[in-house]
């Protein structure tokens, strides 16, 4: 059974300790917490058995952290967590999704999914298309904290060819995963920095979409070059690897992809930890 708290709009920290307190009376009636916050209150308040996740670069934002069990998407990011933290973590890929049984014939156009900020590269990705002249859909939202400088540049690229969905329903989204040549995410984090995992690049693979991406961050745990994507090291590398998409074989980047993340799979990978853990295991 799932039920959804719902936190208040706002600053999250504040939102997650309050929703903590709607459910923290519960917490005993459970063998192990799963905790997918970025508070963590869970565990650093009650020390039960429980992993705790940790979703970005603790080289840009350093999460409020139990002293236990902490869980790393990457290799990348638990090497950050002890540089930035004097963390010691595991890397647990907590990653999930269901791989569509149909496919749909490519347009030759391509997708963007995230937020429309600068570190996600939206505003290049919608120049890089532009450039090749090929089309791209872009589907996602600007957040209260995206510079509004940003987010007016990147309408002003807006045409008949660069087409933006802000709110796309899941099914609308796998439909234009499914149609697109390729994903691609033109990150533009701060150099040594970058992302520790993407569910939106998890997402892309489980439909046979390939996906172009600079090598920055955990990226080169996700996508073996030449396989199921690209890893570009500038610009003009990236725009040669949106051309050579096509030579990618989708099915066998859906079937890796299976492999690694679909739901069954993963649950039968991490269930014997899950019990240890629920047993008394720390780390």
């Amino acid at each position: 059974n799932v039920e959804l708290i719902e936190a208040p709009p706002g600053d999250f920290t504040r939102g997650e300790l309050v929703s903590y307190g709607c459910y923290a009376h519960r917490l005993k009636e459970f063998d192990l917490v799963l905790d997918f916050s970025h508070s963590h209150w869970a565990s650093i308040i009650n020390r039960i058995p429980s992993i705790s996740w940790v979703w970005h670069d603790p080289g840009l934002m350093q999460p409020n952290l139990p002293s236990y069990n902490i869980a790393a998407l990457s290799q990348w990011q638990l090497y950050r967590l002890w540089s930035f933290q004097n963390c010691r973590s595991q890397v647990i890929d907590c990653h999930v999704g269901e791989s569509p049984s149909e496919e749909l014939e490519q347009n030759g156009g391509f997708i963007f999914v995230g937020k429309i900020s600068p570190y996600k590269g939206a505003l290049q990705a919608a120049k890089l298309c532009k450039s090749l002249g090929v089309s791209l859909t872009v589907i996602g939202q600007a957040g209260p904290g995206d510079p509004a400088e940003y987010v007016e540049s990147f309408k002003s690229q807006l045409d008949n060819k660069i087409v933006w969905l802000s709110d796309a329903s899941d099914a609308v989204r796998t439909q234009f995963t499914l149609e697109s040549s390729a994903l691609i995410y033109p990150l533009d984090y701060p150099k040594g920095s970058g992302e520790a995992h993407s569910h939106k690049i998890v997402d892309a693979l489980l439909c046979g979409c390939p996906i172009v991406t600079y090598d920055v961050g955990a990226m080169s745990e996700i996508i073996e070059h030449g396989v199921d994507g690209f890893l570009a090291r500038d610009e003009e590398q990236f725009m040669d690897c949106m051309k050579k998409v096509n030579t990618l074989d989708r099915k066998k980047i859906k079937q890796r992809a299976i492999e690694r993340w679909q739901v069954e799979n993963v649950v039968e990978r991490h269930l014997p930890l899950l019990k240890e853990v629920a047993n008394g295991l720390k780390w």
